[in-house]
């Protein structure tokens, strides 16, 4: 008799339970140079370009089509490309939030998610054709107070000295800011009709050496405006994914019970209090992880027999009885040979891929 394994959304689903699947179900973030050497990889050895079908991914967004005549009143992003070792990156040098001094430059800011800019109406079909994957809407831009509106938009400094005096200014900002992403994100899933499984959010709450505010500052701001998306996507049968970069373990805790959030993704291994064993033994079983396999170390620097011991330490023990995704903290860069990635992957999917 053939063995049948679960569907990706049975795959997803037992997970979020804490139950045991058949292997912890995976993802991808390839930057472009990677994705170009692995579509390049595999059409030579199955004479199929597509990484999401040879690496067995099972996440598919799910997302709106902007509507060209929009425009939002904001001054255009100032960035440059550097090219590092690990590929081209962005620099943002320039504030285009920085015109925001007053309430009445608050009430003329249109937020980029506006809702009556994008056309909902081809999620679901969207949703049919992503079967039998797992049906993601939204994104880590989505939320996203200290990169969103501080790194990129008015400067971090400005947004995050605002938030803790109380500036109206920026708390009038913050609430604009937040209450377009949420109602676009309650437009795709109702568009999604329940047929969408994950809301993505993002909001980076850590550096490499802990919080980027006091935990009681986190649970007092950022709790209840986190936990109103969290409802959001709970009233609409789906679960809740939050990335954060940095040192996070401080406030999983408040994550998990005055969130409410479903899965947190990124769990930097190489951050203060991010050890992966540590974070399932402490809150396993009440949140699932999704990340974990680092991008500082093993990846970039190890042999193929380093990252395969990396991934089988994940999948075997951060995998066991459920609450973990399979997937990178951030970005492959180039600078992470090809074997390495594919080494990865061959632990976690079980397929021949060198």
């Amino acid at each position: 008799m053939p063995v049948t394994h679960p569907t990706p959304r049975e795959r997803f689903k037992l997970t979020v339970a804490h139950k045991q699947p058949d292997r912890p179900p995976v993802n991808i973030w390839p930057t472009p140079e990677i994705r170009a050497k692995l579509e390049h990889h595999f059409e030579r050895r199955l004479g199929n370009c597509s990484i999401e079908e040879a690496l067995e991914i099972d996440f598919r967004g799910v997302n709106p089509v902007p509507i060209a005549a929009a425009v939002a009143s904001r001054e255009p992003l100032n960035a440059v490309n550097r090219t590092t070792e690990g590929g081209v990156y962005q620099d943002v040098v320039s504030k285009p939030l920085a015109w925001i001094k007053t309430l009445e430059d608050v009430a003329r800011y249109a937020p980029a998610r506006d809702p009556k800019a994008f056309d909902f109406s081809g999620i679901p079909e969207a949703c049919r054709a992503a079967q039998p994957f797992v049906r993601t809407f939204g994104n880590y831009g989505i939320f996203d107070l200290v990169n969103g509106l501080g790194a990129r938009g008015m400067g971090i400094e400005d947004l995050l000295c605002g938030m803790t005096t109380e500036d109206p200014v920026i708390l009038a900002l913050i609430e604009k800011h937040l209450d377009h992403d949420y109602r676009y994100c309650q437009a795709g899933l109702e568009a999604g009709n329940g047929e969408i499984e994950i809301l993505a959010i993002g909001e980076d709450c850590g550096h490499q050496q802990g919080l980027l505010f006091p935990p009681a500052f986190f649970k007092g701001f950022f709790a209840p405006r986190l936990k109103r998306f969290v409802d959001l996507a709970h009233r609409h049968g789906a679960a809740c994914l939050m990335h954060s970069c940095g040192a996070v373990r401080e406030i999983i805790s408040t994550l998990i019970e005055d969130v409410g959030l479903d899965v947190l993704q990124a769990c930097q291994p190489e951050a203060k209090g991010m050890e992966p064993a540590g974070l399932k033994r402490d809150f396993g079983d009440r949140i699932t992880f999704s990340g974990m396999l680092g991008l500082q170390k093993t990846l970039v620097h190890g042999t193929v027999q380093d990252c395969r011991r990396e991934a089988e330490r994940l999948v075997t023990i951060i995998g066991k009885n459920g609450g973990y995704i399979f997937e990178p903290t951030n970005s492959i860069t180039k600078d992470v040979p090809l074997e390495n990635v594919l080494a990865v992957y061959e632990v976690a999917t079980g397929k021949d891929l060198l």
